[in-house]
C-alpha cells in the first residue's frame, strides 16, 4: 500500500513529508527554538576584564570562608617593616573579610606587638636568650619563696667582720655575700648552688649573747644574725660558721669599744705635809657608763690649821660623747716652807669629747689673786705648767696639765695649784676628765 503524504505549518515553518517524517521534523524544529530561547550565561556576557575581577572576587570568598588560614594569606599583603607573630592576624583583615563574605564575623582590634630578644652573655658565652615581650604571653607561675624573718637588731656597735674560708671545699668566700651592720651580722648566699644550709655559732661568744634565726634550708635569701651585749664597757668577740652543700667561711665578729666610755674625778684639796694626808671634797672616780657626780663643803682646815679654805666644790660627769669635770677651792690659805700662798679663787676644769677624727681634751684655769707672801703672781692666759719658784725653796705651778691617752682614747688632768716643798706636795683644785670612743 502506498506511504501516506502529509502537509503540516508549525510556527510559521511548513514541514511536507510522510506523516512519520513531518511529525520528526516538527519535533526537531521545536527544540531548536527552545534552546535559541534560552538566555545567555552571566560568564558568557562578561569581558576579559570583568571575568578577571570575578575570579579574584570568588578567590577572596573562598579565602574568607577559610578562617585563621585565609588571614595568614592576606597578611602576606601588608607591608611592614617589621614582623609579626605568626598566631597574630593583620589587623584590618577581619573588617576586609567581612564586607566580602557575611559569613565571617570581624575579629576583634588587637595590637601588633614587634618581636624582641634579649642575649644574656657571660664574657664571650651566651647564657641565654630571653623574649622582651614574655610579659604578653600567659607567665609560668613560680612557688613563692619562704620568707626569712628578720629579727631587730640588739644593742653594740657595727662590728669590723673577719672572713676565711671554712671547713669544706675551696670556694667558700665568693659563695657567700657578708654585711654588719649596728648590732648585726647578715649572710647572704650567691642565686645558685645549694643555698645557704647552715648557720651557726663556733665556740662560746666572749660578751655577747648570740641569736641566729631559724630559715629554710637552701635558702637564697639574706638570713641576720643578731647579738646582744652582756657588759657594755667590754669588746665582743665571737665566730660564725656559714654553710652550703660544699662550701663554707667562718665570720670572725669583733667590737674593741661598743659605747663610749668614761672617766673623771674631782678633787678640791689633796695635800700632805710631813706624811700626813688631808683630801676634801672628793668625787670619787666617774664609773665608766658615765653619770653626774657632785661634792660640796662650805669650808676646810686640816693639817693643824696649815690649810684653810673656804666654799669648796667639786663635779664631775660623763654622758654621750664628752666628759668633765671641775673643781673649786674659794679663800685658800697654805702656808709651807716658810711661805704663805694665798687666792681668792682657785678653779680647774677638764673636758674629753669624741669626734670624727678621735677624741679632743681641753682644759685650763682662771685663778683670782693668787699671791706667794703677799706678792701677786702674774697668771699668763692660756699658758700650761706655769712655774714660779718659792724663796727657801721649793715651786708653785699653776695650770698644771698632763696629757695621756691614744688612739680613741683620751685623758686631761688640770690642777689648779700644784706647790711642793721639802716637807709638803699639795693639789688645789684638781680636775680629770677621760674618755674612750666607740669604734665602728
Amino acid at each position: 500500500m502506498a506511504k501516506k503524504n502529509k502537509t503540516s505549518v508549525t510556527n510559521g515553518s511548513v514541514f511536507f513529508g510522510s506523516e512519520t517524517e513531518v511529525d520528526e521534523m516538527q519535533n526537531n524544529h521545536i527544540d531548536s527554538q527552545t534552546q535559541a530561547e534560552k538566555p545567555k550565561s552571566i560568564w558568557s556576557g562578561l569581558g576579559r576584564g570583568e571575568r578577571i575581577v570575578a575570579i579574584a572576587v570568588c578567590l577572596l570568598l573562598v579565602i574568607g570562608a577559610l578562617g585563621a588560614g585565609g588571614e595568614k594569606i592576606i597578611s602576606v599583603f601588608k607591608i611592614k617593616n617589621t614582623k609579626q607573630e605568626t598566631n597574630q592576624p593583620a589587623q584590618n583583615n577581619g573588617s576586609l573579610l567581612s564586607a566580602l563574605n557575611p559569613f565571617v564575623e570581624p575579629p576583634l582590634p588587637t595590637s601588633t606587638p614587634q618581636l624582641s630578644k634579649e642575649y644574656i652573655y657571660a664574657g664571650s658565652r651566651m647564657l641565654a636568650v630571653e623574649d622582651a615581650n614574655a610579659s604578653a604571653a600567659t607567665p609560668t607561675p613560680t612557688p613563692a619563696s619562704t620568707p626569712v624573718p628578720t629579727p631587730t637588731p640588739g644593742n653594740g656597735c657595727t662590728p669590723t667582720t673577719t672572713v676565711t674560708e671554712g671547713d669544706l671545699f675551696p670556694g667558700g668566700i665568693p659563695s657567700f655575700g657578708v654585711s654588719s651592720g649596728a648590732g648585726s651580722v647578715t649572710v647572704d648566699h650567691v642565686n645558685a648552688g645549694s643555698g645557704l644550709q647552715s648557720f651557726t655559732v663556733v665556740g662560746v661568744p666572749t660578751n655577747a649573747a648570740v641569736n641566729i634565726p631559724a630559715f629554710p634550708a637552701g635558702t637564697y635569701n639574706p638570713v641576720v644574725e643578731t647579738y646582744t651585749i652582756t657588759n657594755p664597757n667590754l669588746p665582743v668577740d665571737f665566730t660564725l660558721r656559714a654553710a652550703s652543700q660544699f662550701h663554707g667561711i667562718f665570720i670572725r665578729v669583733r667590737c674593741s669599744s661598743v659605747v663610749n666610755t668614761f672617766s673623771g674625778r674631782a678633787t678640791s684639796v689633796n695635800a700632805t705635809i710631813n706624811g700626813v694626808n688631808a683630801t676634801l671634797n672628793d668625787t670619787g672616780p666617774l664609773p665608766a657608763m658615765g653619770g653626774n657626780i657632785e661634792r660640796s663643803l662650805a669650808s676646810g682646815n686640816v693639817l693643824g690649821g696649815a690649810l684653810t679654805t673656804g666654799l669648796l666644790n667639786a663635779t664631775t660627769q660623763g654622758a654621750g660623747d664628752q666628759s668633765r669635770s671641775q673643781a673649786q677651792v674659794e679663800n685658800l690659805n697654805l702656808t709651807t716652807g716658810g711661805n704663805i700662798i694665798t687666792g681668792d679663787l682657785v678653779p680647774a676644769s677638764s673636758q674629753c669629747t669624741c669626734t670624727t677624727g678621735g677624741p679632743v681634751c681641753v682644759g685650763g684655769i682662771y685663778i683670782a689673786n693668787l699671791r706667794v707672801n703677799g706678792a701677786q703672781i702674774a697668771i699668763v692666759d692660756g699658758a700650761v705648767n706655769q712655774t714660779v719658784n718659792l724663796p727657801g725653796g721649793g715651786t708653785l705651778i699653776y695650770n698644771e696639765q698632763t696629757r695621756t691617752g691614744a688612739g680613741n682614747t683620751a685623758s686631761l688632768t688640770v690642777n689648779g695649784v700644784h706647790v711642793t716643798t721639802a716637807e709638803a706636795n699639795v693639789i688645789i683644785s684638781s680636775a680629770q676628765s677621760g674618755i674612750v670612743c666607740a669604734t665602728p
